[in-house]
């Protein structure tokens, strides 16, 4: 080691240490051995979102353990404070990385990734979650706080990834609550008996949904907030063996010998069988008609291959390499053999197509929330000579009340010069978005659910928006004319009144389908529905039935129309094992088929009066001409994925040939 600083043990008893000078944290296990455990030794800043060992630290000095797992590092010489979680990800979550004042401090108050540090010598994690820091060089202790903190010596909390919810959780690992990240609106509460088995979700309009149980614990039934009962039952292993809806339709599992699912068996009969190999991998998915997808899997150290098969003989893979630089490639490669590829490193990405259209991309931690919620920070799109360049930024100005969600958040995006800002102020629950280009102006606001009370665009008249006390759509109101919604005992939509008082009513089958239509004149439409809950039959009002099947993958595979005197009645359609249409037959008896390459691309229409062909790129897969049964060719170029001219050529009966050219873009 060189100049370790640092030491901390976590819950197993090893010990980590800050190896400054080195630019690692060291990990050194109960049996003595010593290994790396983040920072690659280089004395910079990067690898956000990726793995901590590939990641870059300047002088680590000191180190802390959260309750839940996470290792907190004063990264000195990078001005900031870094956490690497129980799954080894590294991300920032405090500091903006630079020193800009000798001796005052900047960013109290605002957000911790927005603040100021020179140089951390000491950490702590409190008991709410916060963590204290000893700033040598401003000479102060502050505190890094979460604007919300669900962490107490009870639970612990962290964001989803998009930045939309907090998730609760009690200290033994239950999920206790799910809220809204932006308003603090309870959106599930989950409950659970003596055993720690859930039994009851209750969502931020009160409405409960139940679980029984046996008494060896096995669900029983699933009751929604309406009175829908669903019915399950277990095997002689206590695996799910069936699920039968409010309808009385049965979906039934099978097992093989390990306990992994060998079928699946839908309420018409039809089946879905797997296999497996020994180490219980997935490698065929059998659906009712023989098609198949197929998995094989080869796995080496860095490297990762998905090899798929279809039962039309196409095959594509999937190959998931790590590089030197620790960031992960996976390259998509179709049935046609083209290649799509997405690198990953930390919080950039970039995304390249055969067509050589390139989006770059990187992500920030949300300022708010923090890690693994993130925020977009730039990105990229290039195709040929087009491009498109867009900046995100998001500022938070922190509540200064007891309600940690009165904050002030303002997101600004610039795409290729052109700003739109929207503001949005969580004390009133009210957003503005502005566009200072257009002079465009839309004002709204929201309620503790997220949704929406009233919506203005500009000067027009604004639209206000009522809900039942089950948290459903009621009305939609604007300019004195409003629309109605009305539900059944059951919570489906039972009636929908207009602005001139007239109503459509509607009834459902016990799994919640419409199964009649009553328009305001009486008049009325019936639908009805096989097993697998396709739509079978349309009877109009005072009119004959239209009926539809469908195949035992439920594709649509026929259609019989009212019989016309003299005339067929039955359409259908077939099908190859890949799923894709090959064939339609007409009531007179005329066929088109439908022909594929061999990348399941479609190559041929034909009918008796001639055929319609289709051709693609060999290196970009794009369409790039058709011809059609009478001779006119279209003929297409690209700019990357967009259009950049259509050439139609045709010659008329008695003249000379024709040639019209579209041009798109520069």
């Amino acid at each position: 080691m060189n100049n370790p600083v640092g030491i901390a043990a976590n819950s197993a008893g090893e010990l980590y240490v800050a190896d400054s000078f080195n630019n690692v944290v060291r990990q050194i296990r109960t049996d003595g051995t010593i290994s790396k455990f983040a920072g690659n030794g280089n004395q910079n800043l990067m690898g956000d979102g990726g793995p901590a060992e590939a990641a870059s630290l300047n002088r680590p000095t000191h180190l802390a353990w959260s309750s839940n797992g996470d290792l907190y590092i004063a990264d000195t010489g990078n001005f900031k404070i870094r956490k690497v979680n129980p799954v080894l990800q590294i991300t920032t979550v405090a500091g903006n990385g630079s020193s800009p004042s000798a001796t005052n401090p900047l960013g109290d108050g605002g957000a911790a990734s927005q603040a100021s540090f020179n140089d951390i010598q000491g950490l702590a994690i409190l008991q709410d979650g916060s963590i204290a820091v000893s700033d040598r060089g401003y000479n102060v202790i502050r505190k890094v706080a979460p604007f919300f903190s669900g962490t107490t010596d009870q639970n612990y909390s962290f964001a989803s990834e998009d930045g939309s919810e907090i998730y609760i959780f009690e200290l033994n690992g239950r999920h206790k609550k799910t809220i809204n990240a932006l308003t603090g609106g309870t959106r599930w509460e989950f409950g659970y008996d003596g055993n720690n088995r859930l039994v009851t979700m209750t969502d931020g309009d009160n409405n409960l949904t139940t679980i029984s149980r046996d008494g060896s614990g096995h669900p029983t039934s699933i009751t929604g907030p309406f009175g829908h009962v669903t019915t399950l039952s277990q095997d002689s292993g206590g695996r799910l063996a069936t699920i039968t809806n409010p309808n009385n339709e049965t979906y039934r599992m099978t097992y093989n010998a390990i306990g992994l699912l060998s079928e699946f068996k839908r309420p018409s009969g039809h089946s879905s069988t797997f296999e497996y190999d020994a180490l219980g991998n997935l490698t065929k998915d059998i659906d009712a008609v023989s098609g198949f997808t197929s998995l094989a899997k080869i796995f080496s150290n860095y490297r990762n291959e998905v090899q798929i098969g279809t039962a039309e003989g196409r095959s594509s893979k999937i190959i998931h390499t790590v590089n030197s630089g620790g960031a992960d490639i996976v390259r998509h490669t179709d049935a046609a053999g083209l290649n799509t590829t997405t690198t990953s490193s930390g919080m950039n990405a970039l995304f390249q197509g055969p067509t050589n259209s390139l989006d770059v991309s990187s992500t920030v931690a949300d300022p708010l929330l923090g890690y693994p919620a993130t925020v977009p920070d730039l990105r990229a799109i290039k195709h040929g000579n087009i491009q498109a360049s867009i900046a995100f930024t998001r500022t938070i100005t922190p509540s200064v009340t007891s309600d940690p969600f009165a904050f002030t958040k303002v997101d600004t995006v610039t795409t290729n010069g052109s700003t739109v800002k929207t503001t949005y102020n969580g004390a009133g629950r009210i957003y503005v978005s502005s566009n200072p280009q257009t002079g465009r102006t839309v004002t709204g606001a929201i309620d503790l659910q997220g949704r929406l009370l009233s919506h203005q665009l500009g000067s027009l008249a604004p639209v206000s928006f009522t809900y039942d006390s089950n948290g459903r759509l009621k009305g939609i109101i604007q300019d004195g004319r409003e629309t109605g919604f009305g539900y059944d005992s059951r919570g489906n939509l039972s009636s929908l009144k207009d602005a001139l008082n007239r109503t459509t009513s509607y009834q459902h089958d016990l799994s919640g389908r419409v199964t009649r239509t009553t328009f305001h004149d009486g008049r009325f439409v019936d639908f009805g529905y096989d097993a697998d809950g396709n739509l079978t039959s349309v009877t109009p009002p005072g009119r004959p039935t239209h009926f539809f099947s469908f195949s035992p993958v439920n594709l649509f595979a026929s259609y019989w129309a009212p019989q016309l005197a003299g005339q067929g009645n039955v359409t259908q359609y077939g099908y190859n094992r890949d799923k894709q249409l090959t064939l339609i037959t007409r009531p007179d008896a005329s066929v088109l088929s439908f022909s594929y390459d061999g990348g399941a691309r479609l190559k041929t229409i034909s009918t008796a009066q001639g055929a319609i062909g289709f051709n693609y790129s060999a290196t970009t897969g794009q369409l790039t001409s058709s011809t059609s049964i009478e001779g006119v060719s279209k003929n297409i170029t690209y700019q990357g994925d967009l259009v950049k001219t259509i050439t139609i050529q045709f010659t008329p009966p008695g003249a000379n040939a024709v040639t019209y050219t579209e041009t798109y873009g520069p």
